[in-house]
């Protein structure tokens, strides 16, 4: 008898999750520095009332499956940049594309140090870099550190 108690309750409480459960959005989109119009990568987008969040690709990117009952904040946000949020609203939200342009908001670091370890040797190399090394770059001034270790000699 205690068994097929157990059993309605579970199935009732199921029942009641799927019937006044929330509204299931897929939210995609793609993230661009508001000044190049560059695809960002690696940029953190997340809803702010819930632990459902992810990275835009390579390519700036991003897709997310989020469970929402109420209006809810999308927040994108990366080092050197401005946090950009949206409300998403699941009764006026369906399934849309959101083209999200963050704006610059440079990061002044004292330097940088960047150390590698040979495999099967004690030897190391290091690296330091500070302000100055960053504006010899053929990028000058550029914001995004990964895009100057790329173009740095070495």
């Amino acid at each position: 008898m205690g068994y097929r108690l157990r059993l309605v309750v579970v199935i009732v409480a199921c029942g009641k999750v799927l019937i006044w459960g929330g509204s299931s959005l897929q939210l995609s989109g793609v993230v661009l520095d508001s000044v190049s119009l560059e695809p960002m990568s690696f940029v953190n987008v997340c809803l702010k009332n819930t632990q459902v969040g992810c990275a835009t690709d390579e390519n700036g990117y991003f897709s997310l499956r989020a469970e929402l009952e109420n209006a809810d904040t999308l927040c994108i946000e990366r080092v050197g940049y401005r946090r950009s949020c949206l409300v998403i609203n699941p009764g006026s939200f369906r399934n849309g594309f959101i083209r999200v342009l963050l704006k610059r908001k440079p990061v002044k670091l004292p330097e940088v140090s960047i150390i590698g370890y040979a495999r099967g040797t004690s030897s190391t190399d290091e690296m330091v870099l500070t302000g100055e090394v960053f504006h010899t770059v053929p990028e000058v001034g550029e914001v995004d550190v990964l895009r100057v270790l790329r173009s740095a000699p070495g």
